[in-house]
C-alpha cells in the first residue's frame, strides 16, 4: 500500500504501491498438512451441497430469509431519517455493529451509515457502507482516519444509468486535491489493473494512491480501488476478478472499507465471498451454502 507519502524522502526514493509484489496467500495464517486436507475436504463438501441444491434450491433459501428488520435493531438509523445521512429509507443500519464517529462536541452527531463486519481472520475485518452523499463525505473520511483504514474498495460508478450514485469524494487526477472542511484528500498516483475475462474481455480496476491530511498535516495514506465494470443489480462476469481483487487487499490489518451505492448488494457480495474463503481456509464449516 502507499506508505509514508508525506514524510521527507531521498531524491531517488519512490512511493510504493499496494500493487507491488502481490500473490498474497488467502490470509496470514499457517496451516499444517492435516489442516489443509481437512479444509480441502470441507470445501469439496460445500461445493457438492451447493450443486445439489441447484439454482432453484438457492432461490428458495434466499426467499425464506426475512425481508424486514425489527425497528428496535435500527433505532439510530431511524432517528436520522431526516438528517440527510441515509441514502435510502429502506436500507437500515444495525445498531449492534454500526461505526460510531468520534466527535469533540458532545452534541455532535456520531452516526454514519456504516457497519463493521467480522470474519474468521479478525474482528472488524471490513466496514460495509453506503456511497457517500454531499452531506456525509466528511463523515466518510473521518471514519477512515478514525479506524486507520488504508484500503477503500468502490464497487460502483459516480454515475450509473445517467443517475448520480456516489458523491465524488476523491480527486480523479494525479496531483490534484479536494478539501472537505478540515480534511484534504490528494491523489498521488493512479494505476489501472486490467484483468482478462473469458466472458466479457477486459475488466478494469482503477487504483488511486491517496494522501489524507487533517488541517494540512499528513494523517495517513489510502489505496482506493474502483471496480468500474460491475453493473448495479446484476452479476459480474463469472471469472476470478473478485478473487484477484481480494488478493490485493487482504494484507490490510486495519478495517477495509467497501461500498457500492446502497452498501448491501455488490459490497455485501464481495464481503460474503471473503468470509467464505477465510472460513474454508481455516478449515471451518460454513453455516450454510
Amino acid at each position: 500500500m502507499i506508505t509514508s507519502i508525506m514524510r521527507p524522502k531521498a531524491a531517488n526514493e519512490e512511493i510504493r504501491s499496494l500493487n507491488e509484489g502481490q500473490n498474497f496467500p488467502l490470509h496470514e495464517m499457517t496451516t499444517t498438512q492435516e489442516n489443509g486436507a481437512t479444509s480441502n475436504l470441507k470445501i469439496d463438501r460445500w461445493i457438492q451441497l451447493t450443486l445439489t441444491k441447484g439454482v432453484s434450491g438457492l432461490q428458495q433459501e434466499f426467499a425464506s430469509l426475512t425481508g424486514t428488520v425489527d425497528p428496535s435493531l435500527i433505532r439510530v438509523f431511524l432517528q436520522n431519517s431526516s438528517t440527510g445521512r441515509n441514502r435510502y429509507r429502506d436500507v437500515g443500519c444495525l445498531d449492534s455493529t454500526r461505526v460510531v464517529l468520534n466527535t469533540k462536541c458532545a452534541s455532535a452527531n456520531t452516526y454514519i451509515h456504516a457497519n463493521y463486519v467480522s470474519t474468521p481472520y479478525k474482528e472488524k475485518r471490513f466496514i460495509c457502507t453506503q456511497a457517500p452523499l454531499p452531506t456525509t463525505v466528511h463523515d466518510l473520511w473521518q471514519m477512515v482516519i478514525q479506524n486507520g483504514s488504508c484500503v477503500i474498495v468502490m464497487l460502483c460508478g459516480i454515475k450509473e444509468n445517467e443517475k448520480s450514485t456516489c458523491f465524488e469524494y476523491w480527486p480523479q487526477k494525479v496531483g490534484t486535491s479536494v478539501k472537505f472542511d478540515d480534511i484534504t484528500v490528494k491523489t498521488i498516483v493512479i494505476k489501472t489493473m486490467k484483468l482478462h475475462s473469458e466472458c466479457s474481455g477486459k475488466i478494469t480496476i482503477r487504483i488511486s494512491g491517496l494522501a489524507i491530511m487533517v488541517n494540512d498535516v499528513f494523517a495517513q495514506a489510502v489505496d482506493h480501488f474502483q471496480w468500474v465494470d460491475w453493473p448495479d443489480r446484476r452479476v459480474p462476469p463469472a471469472d476470478l476478478t473478485p478473487i484477484c481483487l481480494l488478493n490485493y487487499i487482504r494484507k490490510s490489518r486495519a478495517p477495509i472499507v467497501i461500498h457500492c451505492t446502497a452498501g448491501i448488494g455488490r459490497a455485501g457480495t464481495l464481503i460474503m465471498m471473503a468470509h467464505i474463503l477465510e472460513t474454508l481456509a481455516k478449515g471451518a464449516k460454513p453455516r450454510n451454502s
